[in-house]
């Protein structure tokens, strides 16, 4: 019997595209949603619509998406139910399935103890099937890159391993052709004895700079990565700048080569000459599971936050 079931992917980054774009069947009914956070989305649509998928686009302030409804004939896929359209599904009892965004992410105190208490009381008592983070009932199903490093609370028995190392090592032959058609990847040389820096939107997501403090302004972040490029340039190393897709301080003005920012660094690491000398980050766990790098260097552990 022909399988009827539309997946239904929804995507808010390039990163959530490139792991759609992995996972997808193609054998299969697919659509997917982009959201306008997405850089140079409208190309990004255009070719894909040309290859053939179906592909809507919502903006993240919007609050109503009527289009989705409760349906066998239906499978979605978030990678965040935090946000509006996750916020939508748990009120009108749509059903979903949770992909993890990024690596181990669950495994992170993004909350200090006493604000996770709060959090979680909240939602108990007033709006217990709309907690975001795959506590709803609604949610049905969390894929993650390990179990090894999962919390055994109330959804443990939702997780599922799907390693994102192997999901990257082992692209079906179509579909890494599509992804390379789509995002124009190129083999690159790496110079000897250089360092990568991979940014985060520090200041828009309001990311711990110490203990106590939290980044406030772009101007913040940029002097954060200033530091740090001037540091391993005394040292006599090469910079290159990954700057994450939903950064938004421009670096052109520091010295250091300039990786392109909408191409996953994911993406990257599969075209790479050779490796850079030490790998630099906030706390990204990405550059965990990046091949290209010698040394890895986190200079602010979320895991570790109390």
């Amino acid at each position: 019997m022909e399988n009827t079931v539309e997946n239904v992917y929804i995507c808010h980054t390039v990163y959530h595209l490139l792991v759609t774009l992995c996972k997808l069947d193609l054998s299969q009914k697919n659509k997917l949603i982009l959201f306008d956070k997405i850089l140079q989305r409208d190309e990004l649509t255009q070719k894909i619509q040309q290859i053939g998928f179906e592909v809507h686009g919502y903006s993240e302030s919007d609050l109503c998406f009527c289009d989705f409804k409760n349906s066998k004939a239906i499978k979605l896929f978030l990678f965040n139910d935090w946000t509006n359209v996750g916020a939508f599904f748990r009120k009108n009892k749509i059903e979903y399935h949770l992909i993890e965004d990024g690596y181990n992410y669950f495994s992170m105190n993004v909350y200090k103890k006493k604000t996770k208490f709060l959090i979680r009381a909240y939602y108990k008592l007033f709006k217990k099937d709309e907690r975001p983070l795959g506590y709803s009932r609604f949610c049905k199903s969390i894929e993650v890159n390990s179990l090894a490093v999962i919390p055994r609370d109330s959804r443990w028995k939702k997780f599922v391993s799907v390693s994102r190392t192997e999901l990257f090592e082992k692209i079906p032959s179509k579909n890494r052709q599509l992804i390379f058609t789509l995002f124009h990847v190129e083999k690159f040389h790496i110079k000897s004895q250089s360092v990568l820096v991979l940014t985060q939107p520090l200041a828009a997501d309001r990311w711990y700079k110490t203990v106590t403090e939290n980044f406030q302004t772009l101007n913040e972040q940029f002097d954060y990565y200033q530091k740090i490029i001037e540091k391993y340039r005394t040292l006599g190393y090469t910079v290159y700048l990954k700057v994450h897709p939903r950064d938004k301080v421009d670096y052109s003005s520091l010295d250091v080569i300039l990786l392109p920012q909408n191409i996953p660094m994911e993406l990257l690491d599969m075209v790479c000459d050779q490796k850079f000398s030490i790998g630099i980050t906030h706390s990204s766990t990405a550059l965990d599971f990046l091949n290209c790098v010698e040394e890895r260097i986190t200079l602010f552990d979320l895991k570790g936050m109390k």
